[in-house]
C-alpha cells in the first residue's frame, strides 16, 4: 500500500462526501422535494446509468480478453452472491428486524463497484484494470436490475414497494447488452456520440450522490451511528467477505485479476441501495443509513483489505 493509493482512497471519499452535502443542504432549503429526488433517480436509473455503460464498453475485442471477461463473469456473480449469503444467514442468526432485512440482503450483495471500485483499483494497478472493472460490472447489472429489486423490497412485499411486472429488463439492462455485442463485434460508435455517452454518463456518480445527500436530509443524524447489529453486517461487508474471497479465489487465479475480485468484494455499500430503496418505497432512511456508514468506515478498510493482495 502505497500513500498515493491511500491519498486516493481519501480524495474520493471527500469528493462523494461533498456531493452528497450538496444533496444534504438543497433538500433542507427545500430546493429539492420528493418528486424532484424521484426524478432524478429515474434519471440516473433509465439514462445516466445506461450511458455510462455503453461508453466503458467500448473496446476492441481480443480472444484474450474473451477468456478473462468470462471468468471475471462468472467469478464476480459468485462473489456477489457469496456476500447475500452470509447476509442471509447473518438475518436469521441476529434476527435482523423485517424492514431492514431487504437492505442488509441488498447491500451485502452489491457493493459499489463503479463510483468507488474503479477510481480505487486504477490507482493501485493502472488504466489497463478499468475494462476489468466494466466487466465486472456486467454481472452486477444483470444481477442487480433484477435480483436486487426484488432483494431491496423484502419486508415490503404487500406494500407499496412490490415491483411491477416487467420489472427485470430495463434500460440499464438492455445497455449492458448492446454494450457487450459491440464488444463482441469490435464496433466502435462514432466519436461524436461515444463522447455524448461519456458527458452523460460522467454526471451519473454526482447525480447519484445529491439523491443519497437528499435523502440522508430527511434522517436523523444523532441516530445515524445507533444500532449495534447494523456494526455485525458492516463488518461482513468491509472485512469478513474480501478477506475470505480472497483466501479461496488465490487458489484459482492471481495477478490483477485477483485484485480486482478482492477490492470489489471489499468496496461498501452501493449508493443504489438507496436510490433503489427510495424509488421502490421501501426503508430508504435506514438505506441511506448503511451506505453513508460503510462508505465512511471504508477509509480505514480498504488499506488494510489492500495489504493482503499488494
Amino acid at each position: 500500500m502505497t500513500m498515493q493509493t491511500l491519498s486516493i482512497v481519501f480524495h474520493n471519499l471527500i469528493s462523494l462526501t461533498i456531493c452528497a452535502c450538496v444533496g444534504y443542504i438543497a433538500r433542507k432549503a427545500r430546493i429539492l422535494n420528493n418528486e424532484i429526488v424521484n426524478g432524478l433517480s429515474s434519471l440516473l436509473m433509465f439514462a445516466l446509468f445506461p450511458c455510462m455503460i455503453l461508453a466503458s464498453m467500448q473496446k476492441p475485442f481480443s480472444l484474450q480478453l474473451l477468456g478473462e471477461s468470462a471468468l471475471l463473469i462468472f467469478l464476480s456473480a459468485a462473489v456477489f452472491l457469496f456476500g447475500g449469503l452470509l447476509s442471509w444467514i447473518a438475518c436469521r442468526l441476529l434476527r435482523a428486524p423485517k424492514e431492514e432485512r431487504g437492505v442488509y440482503l441488498y447491500s451485502m450483495t452489491f457493493p459499489n463497484v463503479i463510483y468507488m471500485g474503479l477510481p480505487v483499483i486504477q490507482s493501485i494497478y493502472g488504466t489497463g484494470s478499468v475494462f476489468y472493472v466494466t466487466v465486472t460490472n456486467i454481472a452486477f447489472n444483470l444481477m442487480v436490475f433484477s435480483l436486487g429489486i426484488r432483494l431491496i423490497v423484502l419486508g415490503y412485499e404487500n406494500g407499496e414497494a412490490k415491483p411491477q411486472k416487467g420489472i427485470r429488463f430495463n434500460m440499464a439492462m438492455a445497455a449492458t447488452f448492446v454494450g457487450l455485442l459491440l464488444f463482441l463485434f469490435s464496433v466502435r460508435l462514432p466519436s461524436i456520440v461515444n463522447d455524448g455517452l461519456e458527458m452523460i454518463g460522467s454526471m451519473t456518480t454526482p447525480t447519484a450522490m445529491i439523491v443519497i445527500g437528499a435523502i440522508l436530509a430527511k434522517c436523523d443524524i444523532l441516530k445515524l451511528f445507533h444500532g449495534t447489529k447494523m456494526y455485525v453486517f458492516i463488518f461482513i461487508r468491509l472485512i469478513l467477505v474480501p478477506a475470505a474471497v480472497y483466501f479461496i479465489m488465490r487458489w484459482f487465479i492471481d495477478g490483477m485479476l485477483l485484485g480486482v475480485i478482492v477490492l470489489i468484494s471489499a468496496m461498501p455499500a452501493g449508493t443504489l441501495t438507496a436510490i433503489f430503496a427510495e424509488r421502490y418505497k421501501a426503508n430508504a432512511e435506514f438505506a441511506t443509513k448503511f451506505v453513508c456508514l460503510t462508505t465512511l468506515l471504508s477509509v480505514l478498510s480498504i488499506p488494510f483489505i489492500s495489504l493482503l493482495i499488494l
